[in-house]
């Protein structure tokens, strides 16, 4: 049967994941990924290691994540992927977690190969290549090259905007340009205006639903919220802090950090 490790560690781990038991979730996928290991289904091996480097990402864990972000570069090489899709999103998830783990060199390193590689394989405007621009973006700004960032984070927007299904990751860049254009030095009044614009499209964005279409939605409206409060703007927080808690009933079972893969 065609990916029977990876569909049962999904059916698996999104129990885990609904429960946030996120220790069970790590070793349901450890455990599988043994499975496929001693199977010798390295595509499918290649799979649960792109989840496992994700996951030791979020739960700060570099040994492990070095470990599974080794092997999965062997797998790359020793099957020759290096042109292929599956080579650029596992370089994508290699780069941001070594971003993650405070390897700057590194990461810039994989993120310069997932472009190269995703600019042979994708479309201009293909919605990864936003995920793309973002996470070098952040990588930008957390070094310091805040014009550097700010290019990536508008080639993100011009991407997301047109795809109406990415409006969550549009959101979420929306909050990054926040972040990066309240570190930026410009006249004060310029400043007001630039937060004001994004923080209004951010609003318009989420507040026209009268339903989200799922949890991820209720959680970038926490996420927002809690952001545009640190920078002082505690009105317009308020307002998505009563989106987010209207919503994530609705979706309650759900785990709103799983959706799309990598985050910005």
């Amino acid at each position: 049967m065609e990916n029977l490790f990876t569909d049962n560690m999904f059916q698996e781990v999104q129990k885990y994941y609904n429960s946030h038991d996120m220790p069970r979730a790590g070793a349901c996928m450890e455990y599988w990924l043994k499975q496929a290991q001693n199977a010798s289904c390295w595509q499918e091996e290649l799979t649960i290691l792109n989840e496992l480097i994700g996951f030791y990402r979020k739960t700060g864990n570099p040994e492990k994540g070095l470990h599974v972000m080794q092997r999965a570069e062997q797998i790359i090489t020793g099957h020759e992927l290096e042109n292929t899709e599956a080579a650029g999103t596992t370089w994508l998830n290699i780069a941001t977690a070594y971003r993650a783990f405070g390897k700057t060199q590194q990461s810039y390193n994989y993120f310069v190969k997932t472009k190269q590689n995703y600019l042979q394989q994708m479309e201009p405007f293909d919605y990864r290549m936003a995920s793309l621009h973002n996470n070098m973006a952040l990588l930008f700004l957390d070094i310091g090259y805040l014009g550097k960032a700010k290019e990536e984070f508008e080639q993100a927007v011009e991407i997301l905007q047109t795809d109406p299904e990415s409006e969550a990751e549009l959101v979420t860049t929306y909050i990054n340009l926040l972040v990066l254009v309240y570190k930026i030095p410009l006249p004060e009044s310029q400043k007001q205006l630039a937060l004001h614009s994004l923080i209004d499209k951010t609003i318009a964005l989420l507040a026209k639903y009268t339903d989200l279409p799922d949890s991820y939605y209720a959680y970038v409206c926490d996420i927002c919220a809690k952001t545009i409060i640190s920078l002082g703007f505690s009105r317009e927080a308020e307002i998505l802090t009563q989106l987010s808690e209207r919503f994530y009933h609705t979706h309650a079972v759900e785990n709103p950090t799983t959706k799309g893969g990598q985050s910005a």
